[in-house]
Formats: structure tokens, sequence, C-alpha cells
């Protein structure tokens, strides 16, 4: 039994790899297109570097897969997957926060950058890119490894 416990648990970590970069184009890639659509920047603050926006990326993969992980391990219910996606909403804005901090922006500016992006359209991006991924993530574990096959498959399961 701890043998299939090990196997489940080097599935569900492939799974979770898979859906953390996925996660991370959705969040690139649907940002960047609300972004052109909209006309407008995702940090519309002047005088910021690049930092705060992929220090916020990378807390917000690292957020989404510390909530994501410990479902797909459990096998949780997909309603799972709106907290793997709210996780990483929260952990972008405060990446968002750390990057201006570390881009020379004093305390008071960081945090009011990291505001703005928490009451604006990123975060639905971010929020849906991780609800989306997380489910997908979940609805594969769930699926176990004898997920469906192709007839011509199950024909070759016979010969054996």
């Amino acid at each position: 039994m701890a043998r299939a416990g090990a196997a489940d648990g080097r599935r569900s970590l492939t799974i979770l790899v898979f859906a953390a970069v996925g996660f991370a184009a959705l969040v690139i890639s649907g940002l960047g297109i609300v972004s052109l659509l909209l006309d407008t920047a995702v940090i519309v603050e002047r005088g910021m570097t690049q930092l705060p926006g992929i220090t916020g990326t990378v807390f917000a993969i690292l957020g989404f897969a510390a909530v994501a992980y410990p479902a797909l391990l459990r096998r949780a219910g997909i309603g799972m997957a709106l907290l793997a996606g709210i996780a990483a909403a929260v952990a972008y804005v405060i990446g968002v926060a750390v990057g201006a901090l570390f881009s020379g922006a004093d305390p008071l500016r960081a945090v009011s950058v990291a505001g703005e992006i928490a009451v604006s359209w990123p975060i639905l991006v971010i929020l849906v890119a991780g609800l989306v991924s997380a489910a997908l993530a979940l609805a594969a574990v769930r699926s176990g490894p004898n997920a469906a096959r192709w007839p011509w498959e199950r024909a070759d399961d016979a010969d054996e």
C-alpha cells in the first residue's frame, strides 16, 4: 500500500508541475491580452521596473502550488480550485508589493501599487487562471491512473 501511495504522490507532483506551468502561461498571456484589449498597463504606476510584475508572478505560482498540491494529494473536490485561484491572486498582490520594494519604491508607494492591482482587472485574470488550472489538475488526478482509453487501447490490455 505504501508503494501505491508513493506512486500517487509522484503522479500528483507531475500533474502539479504541468498545472503550474499552465497557470504561469495563462497568467502571462491573460494579462498581456487583457492589457492590449483595455489599452492599459498591468502596473500603471510611473517609474516602476519590471520587477514587481515578475515577483508577483513568481509569488502567484508558489501560492497556487501551495494550495493545489495538498488538494491533489487528497484528491479533493473541485471546490478547492477556487481556493487555489484565491491563493494565487493574494500571493500575486503580495509579490507585487515585495517587487516594488526591491525595485526601490518607498513602502507606501509599494503598498499603493499592490492595492491598485488588488482592486483592478489583473486580479480577476489571475483568479480565473488559478481556478482553471487547478480544476484541470484536480480532474486529472481524480480520473486515476486508469483514465479513459480508446477502444483499440483496451484491446491491448486484454492481450496481456
